[in-house]
C-alpha cells in the first residue's frame, strides 16, 4: 500500500480519494467475512493514517523549499529578484 501511494503524492486530491476508496473498498468486499471486522478496521485506519502522513511530508517539503530560498537570501544578503529601481546618481 505504502508504495502504491508514493507515486500518487503528487496527483490531484481528488483523484487519490477516488482510488483510496476503490482500494479499501475493493478490500472490504474482498475480506469481509464473520469475524473479521477488527482486521478490516485496522487496515482502514492504517490506510487513512499513510494518506494524512504523505501528505503532511509533502506539505512540509513544499514548505521547506518555499521558505528556504528567502531565508538563504537573508543570511547570505542577497535577494533573488534584485534590481535597480532608481538610476544610480552621481555625486
Amino acid at each position: 500500500m505504502k508504495s502504491e501511494l508514493r507515486p500518487r503524492l503528487y496527483y490531484p486530491i481528488p483523484e487519490v480519494d477516488q482510488w483510496l476508496r476503490s482500494v479499501v473498498s475493493g478490500h472490504f468486499r474482498y475480506f469481509g467475512v464473520p469475524m473479521n471486522t477488527p482486521a478490516l478496521h485496522i487496515f482502514r485506519f492504517q490506510t487513512g493514517r499513510l494518506w494524512q502522513r504523505a501528505q503532511f511530508q509533502l506539505t512540509t517539503m513544499l514548505v521547506l523549499l518555499v521558505l528556504e530560498a528567502p531565508l538563504t537570501a537573508v543570511i547570505t544578503g542577497t535577494t533573488c529578484c534584485a534590481r535597480q529601481l532608481r538610476p544610480a546618481t552621481a555625486g
